[in-house]
């Protein structure tokens, strides 16, 4: 059997999460370099994190032996060719490859979402139709697969999650209780699977698990049709669900049209549903990724082919669509992106001035897109508080690109990674080893002035306080400057900024940050001129 990417599961399939933020606005970026992965056969990514110490981890596919690529286990053809195995890369900070290792069996994988854990491991999660090689435990066509892998990337543990029909997840995230969170897509009603609303139709599928994968609840969220999607952790460490939805009953209140909707629902910290609003037109609607905003809201991209209901400003078949909705689902914004061809989104995130980048795909060449390559470019988008785009830029070449994953580093530069099957343009220079590779261009920051040295602030110094679970800052000032102070996870979420008030000399300053996961966060002092940035750790 095999990932098939039929109408079902090509949905879950794009449930993806990533990204993250920076400071300031200026022009459009550069792209500084570009880097290729992979072998003779056919690789792509899909996630993308910084790494606990200097580089970054590359998730992706590959379905042939060579090259960089070892340790390959699928081997034979699936239906929609030859079977791949997930591929994990480590990169140092320039892009230049460390180490790889494949995971999986001898039958199809499609693992999509990474992230780091408290132990400096990571955790992947997506599909798999093996029950072989790293694989064990399935029960039956394609599980979830949660895999736990240590600082250099071998298996701690695995779990398949599911039952006798389909099953996938994407993306995954570690909970202050150092267990994990999930949402995908169910098709079961047996095995691990309980609730489904309807036989062999999807339903969101929700899953909390303990620290070694052991499931401690699920919930089956939709209706009588084909749902899918997933989660986030909220700032109270609830769930915040996006999804697409084709049904208007069960769970499901609401639907434009008898085509996809983008459905939104807050959970309780046990899977209950809180609200749930849908959002879309008669055409189809699907979101792809999420982020949690600083006002405690969400910012939702998805794709949209509708011209009525929640949606304005279409441009040709298909474009990226981002709303914002404050914290009851309240629908603030909604911006339609692309030109006359087909715009497909991936990712989106917050950046520290209240603005959003958006990442994906582009086969246009004219309304909000200019400078397309060839074929399919990648394509980023920024866009204001107020969801107004400020500029957009192709990166590519004469032949098909994407982008898959975005993040941006903490002096602000911004990575993207996808696939490639260009040597030219923003590719002049690389080396594409067959198939198509995994893509890892790097462009410059579009701030300026803001991450250059921080003069006026010297000796900074930060902690978390474990009695009163205040963020402590202790810095001199030579004056009375202008502060923000912002707080990031590893992978550049920002769960947290505000202007802070200071004298010249010493300053203590207490900030509360809202429940926080273990793990480790990055503490920045922003002023006019520049940044400083420190680690601390939430044990």
């Amino acid at each position: 059997m095999v990932l098939l990417l039929n109408n079902k599961m090509y949905k879950a399939l794009q449930i993806i999460i990533f990204c993250f933020p920076a400071f300031g606005l200026a022009q459009a970026p550069t792209v500084l370099w570009s880097k290729c992965y992979g072998g003779l056969g056919t690789e792509t990514g899909h996630s993308i994190i910084q790494a606990k110490e200097n580089g970054f981890i590359l998730l992706g596919r590959t379905d042939y032996e060579s090259g960089q690529v070892i340790g390959y286990h699928a081997g034979g053809n699936c239906p929609a060719g030859p079977c791949a195995d997930a591929w994990v890369v480590r990169v140092d900070s320039l892009g230049d490859f460390q180490w790889q290792k494949c995971l999986g069996g001898s039958d199809e994988e499609g693992m999509y979402s990474i992230n780091t854990t408290s132990d400096s491991g990571y955790i992947l999660t997506g599909g798999t139709y093996s029950n072989n090689g790293d694989v064990s435990g399935n029960h039956g066509l394609s599980d979830v697969w949660l895999v736990k892998l240590n600082s250099s990337g071998s298996i701690e543990w695995q779990k398949c999650l599911g039952g006798s029909n389909y099953e996938f997840a994407s993306p995954v995230f570690e909970t202050k209780d150092k267990g994990f969170i999930l949402g995908g897509t169910a098709l079961s009603n047996n095995g691990n699977v309980s609730g489904n609303h309807s036989i062999d139709t999807a339903d969101i599928w929700v899953v909390k698990t303990d620290s070694a994968g052991t499931i401690e609840w699920q919930k089956c969220l939709g209706g009588s049709r084909d749902d899918g999607g997933s989660v986030l952790i909220t700032s109270d460490q609830n769930y915040f669900v996006y999804s697409y939805v084709y049904s208007n009953d069960g769970d499901v209140t609401f639907n434009h049209s008898q085509q996809q909707d983008f459905w939104l629902a807050r959970l309780d910290s046990s899977g209950g549903i809180v609200w749930q609003k849908s959002y879309g037109g008669s055409a189809s609607d699907y979101p792809v990724s999420a982020t949690r905003t600083l006002d405690n809201g969400f910012a939702v991209l998805g794709t949209s082919s509708s011209t009525d209901g929640d949606v304005t400003g279409l441009h040709g078949s298909r474009d990226y669509w981002a709303i914002k909705i404050d914290s009851t689902g309240f629908l603030k914004w909604q911006r339609a992106c692309g030109g006359s061809m087909m715009d497909d989104a991936t990712c989106i995130i917050q950046s520290a001035d209240g603005g959003f980048l958006l990442a994906g795909g582009t086969n246009s060449n004219d309304g909000d897109v200019v400078g397309h390559h060839g074929i399919v470019d990648g394509w980023i988008v920024k866009l204001d508080s107020a969801g107004q785009l400020q500029w957009q830029k192709c990166i590519g070449g004469s032949d098909g690109e994407a982008i898959s994953s975005m993040i941006e580093t903490p002096d602000g530069e911004i990575l993207t990674l996808g696939y490639s099957f260009s040597v030219d343009g923003d590719l002049l220079g690389t080396t594409n080893h067959g198939n198509g590779d995994m893509w890892l261009a790097k462009l410059s920051s579009p701030y300026t002035g803001i991450f250059a040295p921080l003069s006026p602030i010297t000796d900074f110094k930060t902690y978390l306080n474990p009695l009163c679970r205040n963020l402590c800052i202790n810095f001199y000032a030579n004056g009375n400057e202008k502060i923000k102070v912002q707080l990031l996870d590893i992978t550049g979420r920002l769960f947290l900024q505000q202007p802070l008030k200071i004298n010249a000399g010493l300053n203590k300053q207490e900030v509360y940050p809202g429940e926080l996961s273990s793990g480790i966060y990055l503490v920045r002092l922003v002023t006019e001129t520049g940044s400083v940035t420190k680690k601390v750790i939430k044990n």
